[in-house]
């Protein structure tokens, strides 16, 4: 006589998995980790868009139709800023991939699917504009606006110099940032 086999109890998911618990706890732990205050402020950005617009979902029932909603969502949201929407679409679910990925979830909707921006070159000083720059620079100003120009680092890469990372031997100079 064979007896029934008993029925396998169900697998109960690993704490709360929804939108706001999940983005609670990622957020914890980007911080934990460490990240750069802007790092943060990104990672937040995206998630709390996504949880505020779907705040009774779990982060398992997220469907392609739901962020393309949510697509939809930031077109209309960001469309009232200035800069580049197009990154930051795309940032956004760059940020959200990360975010589904540390939960062993995916993003249903993929980097592909989002239209790429076009590159735009970045707008060139006339000389007459550097000269004016240059006319009302201290001389300590004058050496940044020199350093910036000669050496088409940005922002993050000048303030890091240090004058140890010139090799003038070489002509060289090591990039950090």
């Amino acid at each position: 006589i064979n007896s029934p086999k008993p029925e396998p109890e169900p697998v109960e998911a690993k704490g709360d998995r929804t939108l706001q618990a999940c983005a609670a706890q990622f957020k914890a732990n980007i911080l934990a980790m460490g990240k750069k205050p802007a790092s943060v402020a990104a990672y937040s950005r995206a998630i709390d868009d996504l949880a505020l617009q779907y705040p009774d979902k779990s982060i398992d029932s997220i469907d392609r139709q739901d962020m393309i909603g949510h697509v939809s969502f930031l077109r209309m949201k960001i469309k009232k800023r200035n800069g580049d929407t197009q990154h930051t679409f795309r940032n956004r679910l760059r940020n959200l991939t990360v975010f589904f990925n540390s939960f062993g979830a995916k993003n249903p909707l993929s980097m592909r699917e989002l239209k790429k921006p076009m590159k735009s070159r970045p707008t060139r000083y006339s000389i007459e504009t550097i000269n004016l720059m240059l006319g009302a620079a201290n001389e300590q100003e004058k050496d940044l606006i020199h350093f910036f120009l000669n050496t088409g680092f940005r922002d993050e890469e000048v303030a890091f110099s240090k004058y140890s990372d010139i090799d003038f031997a070489k002509g060289s100079i090591n990039v950090h940032g």
